[in-house]
């Protein structure tokens, strides 16, 4: 119990404050020491908005996992070649990737599409890239930059 004149926190049994003398009655509160508890309470709920924040940063962070990305030399032409699996949780039947391909300070854009990819499909890409000659090919890196589902 806590004394209304001074502050003081006394035995809750208690008819008089301990520091100044002061009768002890119904109108001081009781109030028992609940600061752990408390911050208990406010640091789950500190960490709890910080795993929502960062499921919502990175919830599509590895919706779509590409391997194995290259150009590779195809009837006369280039093409993109890998692996994509589709960990998105839902199924697209019209699927647009952006990428770039860098080769030394020089670099370009590029897009391909892919059809009816499924959840948890995974797809063998082929795709042609119309700007680059076959004796490119080899100087090339490839990084995917955006990918969206246009139709789901």
């Amino acid at each position: 119990m806590f004394c209304s004149k001074c502050g003081k926190k006394n035995d809750d049994k208690a008819m008089f404050c301990e520091q100044c003398g002061e009768k002890l009655n119904e109108k001081d509160v009781k109030v028992k020491n609940n600061s752990k508890t408390i911050l208990i309470i406010c640091g789950v709920c500190f960490i709890g908005i910080i795993f929502v924040c960062l499921f919502v940063l990175f919830k599509d962070k590895d919706a779509y996992q590409f391997s194995e990305l290259k150009f590779q030399e195809v009837a006369g032409g280039v093409d993109v070649v890998g692996k994509m699996k589709n960990n998105s949780g839902k199924s697209c039947s019209l699927l647009s990737v952006d990428y770039e391909y860098s080769s030394g300070s020089l670099t370009e854009k590029g897009n391909f599409m892919l059809n009816d990819v499924s959840n948890d499909d995974i797809v063998d890409i082929s795709e042609r890239n119309y700007d680059l000659e076959v004796y490119e090919i080899d100087d090339y890196t490839i990084s995917i930059k955006e990918v969206k589902c246009i139709v789901e």
